[in-house]
């Protein structure tokens, strides 16, 4: 598939050199004669992060400047067969169009890309916490589940709005900026991203077995017809992501894959019930029915994002999100990062990630606190609604206007104060590759 303009703007123009990579950039100069002059930056690997089906992730340390700077490149190998370029260009798209500032804060951005003849760079923040499956050391408590969850969910009705499936989201896939008892966690590694189309549906078998939802590897619910399995196949495509957090849900609930094997998730949608060993005794019942909701062995019953987070159970999650992107909002960047034609020189400009996570652990609090400040409305704390069964079946794709019965809207209250930046600078964080969590 062509490039698009967004993609060919992130493009870094670039030198190869057998140490080293060279990018430059017109900058404006600001004396009096108002000429513009070359900046030359020199990047050089400094250790192998990780390494997956389709490349291998550096970590780049900048040698131009008094200023640390590192990076995530991910580095694919160019390849003749047209699915492995479609996939390239696909995920290539997703990265251009959600490292745009709009979507800042919940997907790992992108600083450019640049090729040769033998491979594919892409360039990432490098974000220094890692991946969220390497800070799960045990179980998490429920109030920070639910951060995470809503986090996650507010990046894939982006996703989901604008026709992406994710296709592999998984705690490998999940970068963390802040960890607990406030956590920030962004989305990263479209590799196998796509955009979703009726005349391509989207069940290719990718992603990992574990995390994978049962229709991608043709397991249907019994009883269902034949044209019944292709409404859903054609229809409810972005279901596959949410039974993904549904399956992520339950790891961070026990550290516990659901379904660990064929058989288990085979045996699951036949039954529709969760294996009992697998879940806490302490599980909140409102907990419990979100879960099953997102593990729906239906795809046509699952939520979508937008349901999801008007959910009972994170229904009070607002004021911890307005006081994340308020803080994101009020840090000065000084240059937008965007489509435009200076987006091939985003690689000057530094990243938020460290600020944020400053000003984070800054207000952080121990769980307990955290679960009557940071997560209370105005004027009461949590309440955990019970949630009402019986939900009917959605009739139309992500963004259709039917909600279940059981969800109600977010409170948005108590937006606190804007942090002030700091010159701190660093470009970085990485993609995910590995097969395992």
């Amino acid at each position: 598939m062509p490039r698009s303009e967004l993609v060919r703007d992130m493009e870094l123009p670039t030198k190869f050199y057998p140490d080293s990579t060279h990018h430059y950039s017109y900058q404006p100069d600001y004396s009096s004669t108002g000429a513009r002059y070359n900046r030359k930056e020199i990047w050089k690997k400094d250790k192998m992060l990780g390494r997956g089906a389709f490349g291998m992730v550096w970590l780049e340390r900048c040698l131009s400047g008094n200023i640390v700077k590192l990076r995530a490149v991910k580095i694919i190998a160019k390849d003749p067969n047209p699915l492995h370029q479609r996939y390239c260009d696909q995920e290539l798209d997703a990265i251009a169009k959600f490292s745009q500032m709009k979507y800042d804060g919940l997907f790992v951005r992108s600083i450019g890309w640049f090729e040769n003849e033998h491979s594919l760079y892409i360039a990432m923040e490098h974000i220094k916490n890692g991946d969220l499956h390497d800070n799960l050391k045990g179980p998490l408590p429920e109030v920070e589940i639910q951060q995470i969850s809503f986090q996650i969910l507010r990046g894939l009705q982006h996703l989901h709005d604008n026709q992406f499936i994710h296709r592999d989201l998984k705690p490998k896939n999940i970068f963390v900026m802040s960890t607990g008892p406030q956590w920030w966690v962004k989305i990263g590694d479209f590799g196998v991203s796509k955009r979703f189309s009726e005349d391509a549906a989207n069940h290719t078998q990718v992603g990992t077995p574990r995390f994978m939802a049962p229709e991608m590897q043709h397991i249907y619910p019994p009883k269902l017809s034949p044209s019944q399995i292709e409404t859903r196949r054609l229809h409810f495509v972005y279901g596959v992501d949410i039974w993904s957090l549904g399956v992520m849900v339950c790891y961070m609930l026990s550290y516990n894959y659901p379904f660990p094997t064929f058989p288990a998730l085979h045996s699951y949608i036949q039954t529709s019930s969760l294996p009992s060993n697998i879940l806490p005794f302490t599980i909140t019942p409102q907990a419990l029915s979100f879960l099953k909701a997102l593990l729906a062995a239906d795809a046509m019953m699952r939520p979508s994002a937008k349901e999801a987070l008007e959910n009972a159970w994170l229904q009070n999650l607002a004021s911890f999100d307005l006081g994340l992107e308020t803080t994101i909002a009020g840090l000065n960047l000084g240059t937008a990062i965007s489509g435009s034609s200076e987006a091939s020189n985003s690689w000057n400009i530094p990243s938020r990630s460290t600020e944020v996570s400053k000003s984070l652990s800054t207000k952080s609090l121990s769980t307990k606190s955290l679960s009557t400040k940071s997560l209370s409305t105005k004027h009461s704390t949590i309440q955990f609604p019970t949630i009402t069964k019986g939900a009917q079946p959605r009739t139309s794709s992500h963004n259709d206007k039917t909600t279940l019965d059981s969800r109600t809207r977010l409170d948005s209250t108590a937006m606190p104060k804007k942090k002030k930046p700091n010159s701190l600078m660093q470009v970085s964080p990485m993609l995910m590759m590995e097969d395992g969590g």
